[in-house]
């Protein structure tokens, strides 16, 4: 039996990190630069000694055979990147709010990349908090971090940015955090989706799209076909918004520019 500090001598090689690197952004659009290596290495380690293959040659070889399938989705939720928090980019949120407080219809909003689930629970207690009626369609590749979104228990510091009102209104107290109440929740529908996918299983008459953080990790071209699919699925003179430190600058895509990172789909 191979002692499990000798796990975390294996070192990645740049052959091994390559193959993995090249398969990810195939796959699912994320690129993985050289500079990357290092973090791919960390995360990965624990899956060695989690199956107990001795080096990482021997993952990469087990993960990329037949017998390996259902490993590789545990090794692409250790890979993705999946950093969120409660009403993150605060002004995003503030537009919701602004733009549709007096609509009628029910609002759809589709959360997409939406990691362990902050994003789609704080647009769902914003609506729900000023009485605006919604259904949230939340997605991410990653299968781990849609458990803990589906699962919606957090840490205290995690819930800290919530609007104190907000966390007691929607929150129950539990030992070890937070965990988002049933009348919250059930706003939500979680699905697993890769955003390289021809088609969506979202419906095509989404309001708004929140697509914050994620096309950063997307070549030029992954970036631009991605924008135009999630077009298709809005509603006309729909909104889509991306992070503060995106951009759709020189692109001839089918939205134009309302404010910084926040765009409408045009045609």
């Amino acid at each position: 039996m191979i002692d499990k500090k000798d796990y975390f001598k294996q070192v990645l090689s740049l052959g091994d990190f390559s193959k993995i690197s090249s398969y990810i952004e195939t796959t699912y659009g994320i690129q993985l630069p050289n500079n990357k290596l290092n973090m791919v290495q960390t995360r990965l380690i624990k899956r060695l000694a989690e199956i107990e293959k001795p080096t990482f040659k021997d993952y990469i070889e087990y993960v990329f055979s037949t017998s390996g399938k259902n490993e590789l989705q545990n090794m692409v939720d250790e890979i993705t990147t999946n950093r969120t928090e409660f009403f993150r980019e605060i002004q995003h949120f503030d537009f919701l709010k602004e733009n549709f407080s007096d609509k009628k219809d029910k609002v759809k909003i589709w959360s997409a990349g939406c990691a362990s689930g902050e994003e789609p629970y704080s647009i769902a207690m914003l609506l729900h908090h000023h009485n605006i009626d919604c259904e949230i369609y939340a997605c991410d590749v990653s299968v781990k971090a849609l458990n803990e979104a589906r699962n919606g228990e957090y840490q205290e510091r995690e819930v800290s940015p919530v609007p104190e009102a907000m966390r007691t209104k929607y929150f129950t107290k539990v030992q070890d955090g937070y965990k988002v109440n049933e009348n919250i929740k059930k706003l939500i529908k979680f699905y697993h989706i890769n955003l390289l996918d021809n088609t969506y299983n979202i419906p095509n008459d989404i309001d708004i799209i929140f697509f914050r953080n994620v096309s950063i990790y997307f070549s030029s071209a992954n970036q631009d076909s991605t924008f135009i699919k999630m077009a298709s699925y809005l509603k006309k003179d729909g909104y889509l918004i991306i992070g503060v430190s995106e951009n759709m600058f020189n692109k001839d895509l089918p939205f134009k520019k309302l404010k910084f990172s926040i765009f409408q789909k045009s045609e």
